[in-house]
């Protein structure tokens, strides 16, 4: 397996038979046009500010990824180059008395860091004495809870945590229950977004 080191202004040919990359110089890479991008068998054009100073870690990860896997690397600002959305608009409900999910959001592997988790909905109850409850879980953790008792209006809710994630796939749930298995609890216009903010 061949081993290549970056240093200031390097042009360098990406072969299969990459392993690793090292890292030689202390430096911050500038930002290219979005074209730029890195894949195996492509020369690459790497260029450094002066003074060499705070390697930018993730973004080196990220190419580092890309070569090993071969699959193709288009370097950008690393805020928010991640971003997944679910979404149903339709009114769903429920009358279980333990938290039943509605809508699943399930991530791609993702990069180690800071993520936003977003969310929406709209809720409304079919009595105006009994409690709806509704949760927001990223993986085992809740981030948001509702617990209310509500009237046949409809209402709506919108809030966001900051979340640190793993290298992994991870699942966000919106999540309905009915405090009375007689009584129906309603959701509709449902939105989970997540993306990296680090």
């Amino acid at each position: 397996m061949a081993t290549y080191s970056f240093s200031t202004s390097s042009n360098f040919n990406i072969d299969d038979n990459i392993s690793s990359i090292n890292l030689n110089v202390d430096a911050q890479i500038t930002s290219p046009a979005r074209t730029n991008t890195f894949s195996v068998g492509n020369s690459v054009n790497i260029t450094f500010t002066s003074p060499l100073s705070n390697v930018n870690a993730k973004i080196l990860a990220d190419i580092i990824n890309a070569i090993d896997s071969g699959q193709p690397f288009e370097q950008s600002a690393y805020f928010g180059r991640y971003y997944q959305y679910a979404a149903l608009e339709d009114e769903v409900s429920t009358t279980s008395t333990s938290y039943v999910t509605k809508l699943l959001l399930v991530t791609n592997v993702v990069q180690e860091g800071k993520y936003r988790v977003g969310f929406y909905y709209e809720y409304r109850s079919a009595a105006v004495d009994k409690f709806i409850g509704v949760q927001v879980v990223v993986d085992n953790a809740v981030i948001h809870t509702l617990y209310q008792i509500p009237s046949n209006n409809s209402y709506p809710v919108s809030g966001f945590a900051v979340v640190p994630l793993t290298n992994a796939i991870h699942q966000i749930s919106l999540n309905l229950l009915s405090s009375d298995s007689t009584v129906t609890q309603y959701l509709k216009c449902m939105r989970l977004e997540c993306y990296n903010v680090d």
